[in-house]
């Protein structure tokens, strides 16, 4: 076989591609032929193998278990993340009463439904509303109670129920006696409301609610530590024992005595409170 047509068969043979025969006669051209033997050496060195190695393989199993451990891994901390963002920025931790003040505020109601106009007419001096008082259709006074609770905290969010304790169908119900319990958490986000006032940072940690000051209207505060109840008329008469006409109570602590037996201010002592 010349050593042109040994060359040009060199690939087939070197991929085994080449008949028995054919196969037979280029081994023996190459026993004779330094020159093909030599260029056949080179072929065989730069062919790569058709199958890797086992040992070949091993880093990409390495990569696919990595690649497991990482997916495991991030599903494992989403769901820890969604355990810890639901547990203390949706749901949050319950205030101790010492986190929580009440800031109380009166205002007085003189309500006639009768009336066409001015059927309600709110004041903030019970003076004022007694001298309304002496108009023929005035109607009923009623001593509103205004409580704004500051926590101690970034953010907070509010549960809880209130209801009327009597069925007076000759009272509206907005001033009827009631009673309230309200549960306060410290969360860690802003309050998802709807009212604009809250998109104020100052605001995040207030929450406010009224009440009339009448028997039996109550508040309950519950708290990690306790559970605090307050009289609304006691709240209303330190509120306006005071000369601002507010006053600043923290939960748990007592009514000082002898404010809240006095209904009215000093210069108001006295006078007549019209039936309600």
């Amino acid at each position: 076989m010349k050593c042109c047509i040994a060359k040009d068969l060199l690939p087939l043979y070197a991929e085994q591609l080449t008949g028995e025969e054919t196969a037979a006669e280029i081994r023996a051209h190459l026993e004779q032929c330094e020159e093909c033997a030599a260029l056949f050496a080179e072929m065989q060195a730069q062919q790569q193998p058709a199958i890797a190695a086992p040992e070949d393989i091993r880093p990409l199993k390495t990569v696919r278990t990595r690649s497991r451990i990482l997916a495991l891994a991030a599903a494992a901390f989403s769901v820890l993340f969604y355990v810890l963002f639901f547990r203390f920025c949706i749901m949050g931790t319950k205030l101790r009463s010492d986190q929580i003040t009440m800031e109380v505020k009166t205002n007085w109601v003189v309500y006639n439904p009768e009336r066409l106009h001015h059927r309600l007419r709110r004041f903030d001096t019970y003076g004022e509303a007694a001298a309304a008082m002496q108009e023929p259709d005035a109607g009923r006074l009623y001593e509103e109670v205004h409580v704004t609770v500051h926590c101690d905290c970034l953010s907070v969010r509010a549960d809880g129920e209130s209801g009327n304790i009597r069925d007076d169908s000759d009272t509206p119900e907005q001033f009827r006696a009631s009673t309230s319990h309200c549960t306060f958490y410290s969360v860690l986000m802003p309050p998802l409301a709807l009212d604009s006032s809250m998109f104020h940072k100052s605001r995040w940690a207030q929450r406010s609610f009224c009440g009339v000051a009448d028997e039996g209207s109550t508040v309950m505060i519950c708290c990690r530590d306790g559970n605090f109840g307050y009289q609304l008329t006691d709240l209303a008469a330190l509120a306006d024992a005071s000369p601002d006409g507010k006053a600043t109570l923290a939960v748990g602590e007592k009514i000082p005595v002898g404010r809240a037996d006095s209904r009215f201010p000093p210069e108001e002592v006295g006078e007549a409170l019209p039936t309600v």
